[in-house]
């Protein structure tokens, strides 16, 4: 969600929806997401008041105003990268300096994105490179489409 929209929801996933084995047919299992960098404030809030202030978005955004069956709460302090200004300069300047060590290969999150799609994309251009290293061959199509 977009800050300019001022929700406290900046994500949703709509896992039932995703993966309809999760839930039963007539059930929805939405995942939300709240806080992140300046706004881990509602992270203080008590597990009810927090469980409130997501129904409350769902009901404004979704129109989605049922009483859920079930609630978890889950604290994740500090758990996604926010990747800062230079951010890719610097991979470019490690990717430099881990060349150097064939076989060697950095990958996951905090890298080239944080999303599990981003990280799967990621893996398997890292499983390429050392492939690669390992058969010493030239570069993949998706590896060169992937560092630059």
């Amino acid at each position: 969600m977009p800050r300019g929209e001022q929700r406290h929801l900046i994500a949703a996933t709509w896992t039932s929806l995703k993966w309809p084995h999760r839930a039963p047919a007539d059930q929805l299992l939405v995942r939300c997401y709240v806080g992140g960098v300046g706004r881990e404030d509602l992270l203080q809030l008590e597990d009810e008041v927090l469980s409130a202030t997501v129904k409350a978005e769902l009901v404004a955004l979704c129109n989605i105003n049922v009483e859920p069956r079930y609630t978890e709460v889950n604290r994740w302090w500090k758990a996604m990268p926010q990747y800062t200004i230079g951010h890719l300069d610097r991979l470019t300047q490690l990717d430099a300096a881990v060349s150097r060590y064939p076989g060697l290969v950095l990958t996951g999150a905090a890298y080239r994105g944080v999303g599990i799609p981003d990280c799967i994309r990621d893996g398997a251009v890292a499983a390429e490179r050392v492939v690669r290293d390992l058969l010493g061959t030239a570069p993949s199509h998706r590896e060169r489409v992937a560092t630059h």
